[in-house]
């Protein structure tokens, strides 16, 4: 198994403004660069799929595995000989919120999967959570 996980605390930022943009599914390019198209089937509940198109790499499906409104949700997608999870968690601050992503690979070709995908996406995590920030930003802003 091979984990990674990254935290960043935003100030002046709603919970409900990230969980806006988590939950908007068909809209995650807005925000995060590496994804050229996204496409929920159903609601953004457990259980539910949906398909990912990573900018340069093929479709692949994905299913929420986790749902805990407003608060944190996972994703999963299997690979030949392993499974990647996703998982976006926001806690609200009295300053702003904290965010945890973490990536989890397992399967007998972990170490594959991390070469070939997590690793590129341990690294654009950062800046991924700042766009998502700066989204939230303007979104509350142009609310007012």
């Amino acid at each position: 198994m091979w984990t990674y996980t990254h935290s960043e605390t935003y100030e002046s930022i709603e919970p409900e403004a990230i969980w806006s943009l988590w939950s908007d599914v068909n809209h995650w390019n807005r925000w995060d660069s590496d994804i050229e198209y996204t496409q929920l089937q159903g609601s953004f509940i457990a259980g539910s799929g949906l398909t990912l198109k990573p900018k340069g790499g093929p479709a692949v499906k994905v299913m929420l595995s986790e749902d805990n409104e407003g608060k944190s949700f996972t994703e999963y997608t299997r690979f030949p000989g392993a499974k990647m999870y996703f998982s976006h968690a926001l806690e609200g601050l009295e300053e702003g919120v904290c965010l945890t992503n973490t990536i989890r690979v397992t399967g007998i070709f972990t170490h594959l999967w991390v070469a070939l995908v997590a690793k590129k996406m341990a690294k654009t995590m950062p800046a991924q959570m700042d766009s998502l920030i700066k989204l939230a930003r303007e979104q509350s802003a142009y609310a007012c």
